[in-house]
């Protein structure tokens, strides 16, 4: 079974000064392909509203990703829907990234993408802001936590069993 393909290129080097806007909607084929790739039973809906705008050795991206999920709760296993509305902001630039003398890699916390080539696929973009938006641990509204439901009753500490187990041990000693 092949995968759908879900790309929107965009040339870098054709962009106007003051950039250009561009709507991506992910079809059918390709949301079902993207939520497995994702790990959720299925992707309802995928669009995002992006600019994108040439800057001095770069470019930086605007955007708003809509989505609608279905998605699997941790706690109960039941299936829940879940909306997201994300916006982004992406700094690419040209110029080497900054290299210490080892040739380790130093990323802070706003180091620039690297961009590599003339064409950047915005659908691939939008796809790895979905997932970062995404609940790393899913929790349908309402299902309370485990540990409300399942767990021991009272304030038991981690180390009573184990207090509990080595007690016959210390008074026979």
């Amino acid at each position: 079974m092949t995968e759908q393909a879900f790309v929107f290129w965009v040339d870098v080097g054709e962009l106007p000064a003051g950039g250009r806007a561009y709507e991506v909607e992910a079809g059918a084929p390709a949301r079902a392909a993207i939520a497995r790739r994702l790990g959720a039973p299925a992707l309802n809906r995928l669009k995002g509203a992006v600019s994108a705008r040439p800057t001095k050795g770069g470019l930086v991206l605007e955007g708003r990703l809509e989505a609608a999920l279905t998605r699997e709760c941790v706690v109960s296993l039941e299936p829940f829907e879940e909306a997201l509305e994300e916006d982004f902001r992406i700094v690419f630039v040209r110029a080497p990234q900054s290299v210490e003398e080892d040739g380790a890699l130093v990323v802070e916390e706003d180091t620039p993408e690297p961009l590599e080539g003339d064409r950047l696929d915005l659908a691939e973009i939008l796809v790895q802001q979905l997932s970062l938006a995404m609940a790393p641990h899913p929790r349908k509204p309402g299902v309370e936590p485990l540990r409300e439901t399942a767990g021991p009753t009272g304030t038991a500490s981690p180390f009573e069993a184990l207090r509990d187990a080595i007690a016959p041990d210390r008074d026979r000693g």
